[in-house]
């Protein structure tokens, strides 16, 4: 499946997660209970806003299992 951004995600009952995941000290992911199609790790010197803003601003996202 593809989604179209970040909202069709959250309309499809997934959600947004950000924190730490294992030795990575900054994940954003958006994510469904059966696939997460956008998982972006925040950059040395990369602000919190820059990694939100690059989350949101996935385009035509798909899933992992296409």
């Amino acid at each position: 499946m593809a989604y179209p951004n970040i909202e069709a995600i959250l309309e499809e009952g997934g959600d947004i997660k950000v924190g730490r995941v294992g030795p990575i000290e900054c994940v954003a992911s958006a994510s469904t209970s059966y696939d997460c199609p956008v998982m972006l790790v925040r950059r040395e010197g990369e602000s919190f806003v820059a990694l939100l803003r690059q989350l949101v601003s996935q385009q035509r996202i798909r899933s992992s299992s296409s």
